[in-house]
C-alpha cells in the first residue's frame, strides 16, 4: 500500500502545481483575439476600420479608427456629429397618459407592476 500511495501523491502534487502555474500564466501573459472586424465610412470622405477583441480574462476590447483627406473635411464630420446629439438634448418634455408632464425619474418611479 504504501508503494502505491507516493506516486499518486506525486501524480497530485504534479496536477494542482500544472493547475496554479496555467492560472498565473494566463493572468500575466493575457492574450487577444480578433473576434470581428469590418470598415466603416462616415460622410464626407472618411474611410476607417473597426476591431473587436476578446483578452483570455473575458474582457472585450473595441477599436476604431478613422481617415479624412484633410482637416476640413474632419471638422465637418465632428460638427454633423456634434448636430445629431443637440437635436437629442434638445427633446420636448415627457407627457404620460393623462397629458401631465412629467421627467422618466418620476414616470419610472410610479410604474405598478
Amino acid at each position: 500500500m504504501k508503494s502505491l500511495s507516493t506516486p499518486i501523491i506525486t501524480l497530485l502534487l504534479a496536477f494542482v502545481a500544472g493547475l496554479v502555474l496555467t492560472y498565473v500564466f494566463n493572468r500575466v501573459y493575457i492574450r487577444f483575439d480578433n473576434v470581428a472586424r469590418g470598415s466603416i465610412v462616415m460622410p464626407p470622405d472618411g474611410r476607417g476600420d473597426v476591431s473587436s477583441f476578446r483578452a483570455s480574462d473575458g474582457v472585450n476590447l473595441s477599436f476604431e479608427h478613422l481617415d479624412f483627406p484633410s482637416t476640413g473635411a474632419a471638422s465637418k464630420a465632428f460638427q454633423d456629429v456634434l448636430g445629431r446629439s443637440s437635436m437629442i438634448i434638445e427633446r420636448k418634455p415627457v407627457y404620460d397618459r393623462e397629458r401631465n408632464s412629467c421627467s422618466w425619474r418620476k414616470s419610472a418611479g410610479n410604474v405598478s407592476s
